[in-house]
């Protein structure tokens, strides 16, 4: 599972900051991701953590804990990043998506959590500006198809996720400017990054 993530990670993109970014974060893929930020993912009844960290700003680390909280005993594994800031305060601007493994448009136990860091300005490729926000529950991506700091109006604007939307066997939610909470699971999310991290590099091929 770890070589796929990898592999997703290493997509082929020219990504760079498309304005000055202020809090901690980097790009797993072409996803905004918060560092020090903890997520919750549950299984079976059960609830476990993750969060991702960069002591030394060249090297992301995935950590795992057995519970919620994000503390107590940890196991890691390196991930590849192109970007990377370790410095400023922890995001706050950040939109949590929570899947739930349901047939009743209802909240289980069994769910995962995806974050993007929203708000701020990345270049896709050369001259190419991509931004995510969230507002009303939605999660929008906003392309620039001719500007990599996402300058004056957007080429085009797509609503990736609607809260509470309810589509055969899920349920989601989507939590604006949430809150660190604590847990996710290694292989929820590794699946995750890869389904969106390929739905991500799709959708801006089609809009360009």
């Amino acid at each position: 599972m770890f070589s796929l993530l990898l592999v997703c990670v290493s997509m082929l993109v020219t990504l760079s900051w498309g304005q000055s970014q202020s809090c901690k974060s980097f790009l797993l893929g072409s996803l905004p991701v918060p560092l020090d930020w903890c997520f919750n993912y549950g299984s079976t009844g059960l609830t476990y953590s993750y969060d991702y960290s960069s002591s030394d700003g060249t090297t992301v680390m995935l950590n795992y804990y057995a519970k919620s909280g994000c503390s107590g005993t940890t196991t890691g594994a390196t991930v590849t990043s192109s970007m990377i800031k370790n410095d400023g305060g922890v995001c706050d601007n950040v939109a949590l998506v929570t899947t739930y493994s349901s047939s009743s448009c209802a909240v289980g136990d069994i769910y995962s959590s995806l974050p993007y860091v929203t708000d701020w300005c990345y270049e896709y490729t050369t001259g190419v500006g991509y931004k995510y926000s969230c507002a009303s529950g939605n999660v929008t991506l906003s392309l620039w198809s001719a500007s990599a700091t996402c300058a004056n109006t957007a080429s085009s604007m797509t609503t990736l996720y609607m809260n509470m939307e309810c589509s055969g066997s899920t349920y989601t939610e989507v939590t604006c400017d949430a809150a660190p909470a604590g847990g996710s699971d290694s292989n929820i999310l590794s699946i995750s990054y890869i389904i969106y991290g390929l739905l991500f590099a799709v959708s801006i091929v089609k809009l360009l």
